[in-house]
């Protein structure tokens, strides 16, 4: 009986884990490719640990918050953005919460990069 009961409180213990809401993340890069019609935005980042770059692949919901910019058809690849995001960022299922058309430096593709002597 005392088992039933442990793990009658360990399945509820992982049904609430599962359904805790994902946290907002902050995401800068370039975007490297945009899709307005199936609301997809790629965005370029560098990785601050590994020094290389990777894209991430974020849906725009239409009911996303701009700054800087009244929709996502005024995006453009190239341009820089902030994003507020959430998702599974590891299983790159992301999507924008918030898009605010950034002011920072555009990401250097890899093949631009110099290098170092």
């Amino acid at each position: 009986m005392r088992n039933i009961f442990r793990i009658i409180g360990l399945m509820a213990l992982a049904l609430g884990i599962s359904q805790m809401p994902a946290f907002a993340e902050f995401i800068q890069g370039e975007i490297a490719y945009l899709d307005s019609n199936a609301r997809e935005v790629t965005i370029r980042q560098s990785d601050a640990t590994s020094g290389q770059f990777k894209e991430l692949k974020l849906t725009v919901p239409e009911d996303v918050k701009y700054e800087g910019l009244s929709s996502l058809e005024e995006l453009k690849v190239g341009d820089y953005i902030e994003v507020e995001a959430s998702g599974d960022k590891d299983a790159k299922t992301m999507e924008a919460d918030s898009i605010k058309l950034g002011e920072g430096q555009a990401a250097q593709a890899p093949e631009s990069m110099p290098i170092p002597q």
